[in-house]
């Protein structure tokens, strides 16, 4: 019987010091979902703050909202420079038990306080250095003899023309930005290297890669791999495609260049583009996403109303979808102009609009 007693007494030691430690591991983790949902609070308000400057900013050209990005992204990184914060987090990333959800945004924000664990006077320098690039680019618009040109406008004489000496032109005065970004690039590039040194990384590519979850060896494995296995291949349809461009503009083999092909970054099929735009020429192309997405199930109406789709001065020429408070309010900009490569681009962006719209808000921040 006193065994019994014993045994029976052993079993509720060890049942209440489970409980204790599962309490224990509770409290902890309560106590830290308190403290993320502050942190994150001050982060969500900052980040919408900084997603509504960058509209303004890529759909104005304006120096004043470059001026704003800049210290608004400043701000944003200098939250995750807190080193009590960053310490706070990684003690708590050494409990054994935690939630696997916790313990993703745990790693996550280990990453980014990694990355922004510098000198609050190099994170503003960084700022504003991508802020002043971001609204030269937007600004930019290319001259031929005098004439400034259009992205879209620069597109056309690529797609059409036929005089190999204005194709040429055309396509250096898409280029000609380079010139102007390039120095303020490299800077960016040494700053961004030297704070990736302050932080332990060689260079600033390794540091992101690696607070990226990316293994850089085998990331580069698969593209040598890749590239091996493909080559053949592309020589083959780069000869083709040269030798027909080659017939249609008159010259030898040897003279063609990019000037040749159908847009500023090679990206449209070189051959084909000229009788896939004549598809558009007359087309609805907004019509035909909404109705695209629409067969789909899903309804953008909300999506077109919120973005800005038409090109103007000042305005970022590319494009690009904004999920500017990751809730609701999701935008994109594009330039429409009736042909493949703008159906091609807003299918595209309209794509992220609806994937950021459909994410499940009861996902963690």
């Amino acid at each position: 019987m006193r065994n019994i007693k014993i045994f029976f007494m052993s079993v509720l030691f060890l049942f209440s010091t489970i409980v204790y430690a599962l309490d224990e591991v509770n409290m902890n983790q309560n106590n830290f979902q308190n403290f993320l949902d502050d942190f994150i609070s001050k982060v969500e308000l900052k980040e919408e703050q900084l997603n509504r400057a960058v509209w303004i900013l890529e759909t104005t050209g304006s120096k004043d909202a470059a001026s704003l990005v800049g210290s608004l992204s400043s701000e944003l990184k200098i939250l995750f420079s807190d080193k009590d914060i960053y310490e706070k987090i990684v003690s708590f990333n050494k409990e054994e038990e935690i939630d696997p959800l916790l313990k993703r945004q745990i790693h996550i924000l280990i990453n980014t306080f990694k990355g922004n664990m510098l000198p609050k006077e190099i994170l503003e320098e960084i700022s504003t250095k991508e802020a002043a690039l971001n609204q030269i680019y937007a600004n930019f618009r290319a001259k031929i003899d005098g004439k400034v040109y259009s992205e879209n406008s620069l597109r056309d004489i690529l797609k059409e023309e036929k005089d190999v000496d204005l194709r040429k032109k055309a396509w250096d005065a898409s280029k000609i930005v380079g010139i102007e970004l390039a120095p303020k690039i490299v800077e960016l590039a040494h700053l961004r290297n030297k704070a990736a040194n302050n932080l332990g990384y060689e260079n600033y590519f390794d540091m992101m890669l690696d607070l990226s979850d990316i293994n850089k060896t085998k990331l580069i494995r698969t593209f040598d791999d890749l590239k091996n296995k493909t080559d053949e291949s592309f020589s083959k349809i780069l000869l083709h495609v040269n030798e027909t461009l080659s017939n249609e503009f008159k010259v030898s083999l040897d003279e063609i260049g990019p000037w040749a092909y159908k847009d500023p970054f090679c990206q449209m099929d070189p051959i084909e583009t000229s009788k896939l735009n004549e598809l558009f020429q007359d087309k609805d192309l907004l019509k035909i996403s909404k109705s695209f997405y629409e067969q789909m199930g899903f309804k953008v109406d909300d999506l077109i109303d919120s973005s800005d789709l038409y090109e103007r001065d000042g305005k970022n020429q590319h494009a690009f979808c904004l999920s500017v408070n990751r809730k609701k309010d999701v935008r994109t900009l594009n330039n429409i102009k009736p042909n493949v490569q703008w159906m091609e681009t807003l299918l595209h962006e309209f794509g992220h609009g609806v994937y950021d719209l459909e994410i499940d808000e009861k996902l963690p921040w």
